[in-house]
């Protein structure tokens, strides 16, 4: 099963889960950080970056996906 990566811009924290495709991935990311996330593009700049942790060693490990807040928090 592959492993996914996700990275919260506010304190440069990285969080990771097995899961069967990136929209459970972000899913199972949701209900670990009590955050309504989606991989749609949201109204506000984009807070968390997920990536598909290789597992071939000669592969990158580059947050390069957008994963937005469904509801952003208030100000």
């Amino acid at each position: 099963m592959p492993i996914y990566r996700l990275w919260r811009e506010r304190d440069n924290a990285t969080f990771e889960c097995d899961a069967q495709n990136p929209e459970q991935a972000v899913s199972t990311f949701s209900r670990k950080l009590g955050v309504a996330l989606t991989l749609d593009e949201g109204p506000a700049a984009p807070h968390y970056m997920r990536a598909l942790v290789p597992t071939d060693i000669h592969w990158g490990n580059k947050f390069d996906i957008p994963v937005y807040e469904a509801r952003p928090r208030s100000k």
